[in-house]
């Protein structure tokens, strides 16, 4: 006969089986299956908890400098704070904590001096609701842990936002000038020349964006089927496949064979040529992409020069060879919604400017 055991508060009495005992004394003895205590976690595991929800490093580390700078602008009293201001880790989660102690009345006024401050220092509309939404979102995290008594929402009037900032490209006169000047500055074939061509073709030929080129792989890259896998924006881990035109293809793999590390799937597509054995072959970064359009930006003189121009350059130059086709531009250059792909549309076409021009002739 099974043992006699009591299920919970049920006052029922179970026969179960005697092998089934010691499988349920170990589940007893296993934390996994502890109830979580939400009324023991501190400031600093919420802020874990917070981070830990968004996928992107980038991210991250905009929610952190965000709610660092709503502790400092308190501390030094202005928002516009030297270059260099920084805080212990304590004293910014010493401060959170007690933010999110108070009422919610308490909270509201805060909030209100800091979007006050922050517009007295003439920060951007984009940066004042950035950091107005991530103290929200931490606000919204302590509320569900029940750390505090309002989650955020409706306390301060959000910032109006312009979605789509004015999109400037290249012409194809000015993409060629570009290559050109990346050849004279290396020397035509050269590892340096190849790799800054490679990425340089991939943005304006395939529109990929700096943080997609410096996720690469040399395993996401596939010379034989002539597409590259992916990781878009807001897709988390899920890679998507793109066709390569034959030139980057051909830029791409004369690059891996004069570096020598085609082999070598598992290691990051595009290096850098940092001389130190710490830092040398390590990952190209964000800001190496940056600093690559910048300098040759000053070799052409092509005022401010960036790397999402390639891609606008990919767009509006798609928007010319299709008459406006906005679901085939939509699905090249991968955007969630078709109103970010009319501005590259309307910037090929001219439209604002055709408008203005037929009131003119209008008033004539």
């Amino acid at each position: 006969m099974g043992n006699i055991i009591r299920a919970g508060g049920n006052p029922r009495e179970i026969i179960v089986a005697p092998e089934s005992v010691a499988v349920i004394e170990n589940w007893n003895q296993n934390r996994a299956f502890e109830r979580p205590r939400a009324a023991q976690i501190t400031t600093g595991e919420l802020l874990e908890v917070l981070l830990r929800e968004k996928r992107s490093a980038a991210t991250r580390a905009a929610y952190s400098a965000d709610l660092k700078h709503f502790y400092l602008t308190f501390r030094e009293g202005t928002a516009r704070l030297p270059k260099g201001t920084a805080c212990l880790p304590e004293e910014l989660l010493g401060y959170l904590g007690t933010f999110i102690s108070w009422p919610r009345e308490d909270i509201r006024y805060r909030m209100l001096e800091y979007k006050a401050a922050m517009i007295e220092a003439q920060f951007a509309e984009a940066t004042v609701e950035r950091r107005r939404a991530s103290i929200v979102a931490f606000l919204r995290c302590a509320y569900q842990h029940g750390k505090c008594e309002t989650d955020g929402r409706g306390l301060v009037q959000g910032e109006k936002v312009r979605k789509f900032r004015e999109i400037g490209g290249l012409s194809p006169k000015q993409v060629r000038e570009l290559l050109a000047a990346i050849t004279t500055k290396h020397g035509a074939g050269t590892e340096a020349a190849l790799r800054d061509e490679a990425i340089v073709r991939l943005m304006f030929g395939v529109g990929l964006r700096r943080a997609e080129v410096v996720k690469l792989d040399v395993r996401d890259f596939s010379p034989s089927t002539k597409r590259i896998w992916v990781l878009g924006k807001g897709r988390g881990t899920q890679k998507e496949s793109l066709e390569v035109p034959p030139k980057a293809v051909a830029t791409i793999l004369a690059y891996l064979e004069k570096s020598g590390h085609l082999a070598e799937k598992e290691t990051p597509l595009f290096r850098n040529f940092d001389h130190r054995p710490r830092y040398k072959n390590q990952r190209l970064t964000l800001r190496a992409i940056n600093h690559l359009m910048e300098k040759y930006g000053a070799l052409t003189g092509f005022e401010r020069l960036h790397p999402h121009m390639l891609r606008h350059t990919f767009g509006t130059q798609l928007s010319e060879k299709t008459n406006g086709n906005v679901p085939a531009v939509q699905r090249a250059m991968r955007h969630a919604d078709a109103n970010t792909t009319m501005r590259y549309i309307e910037q090929a076409q001219g439209v604002q400017g055709k408008m203005v021009r037929l009131l003119e002739e209008e008033m004539e």
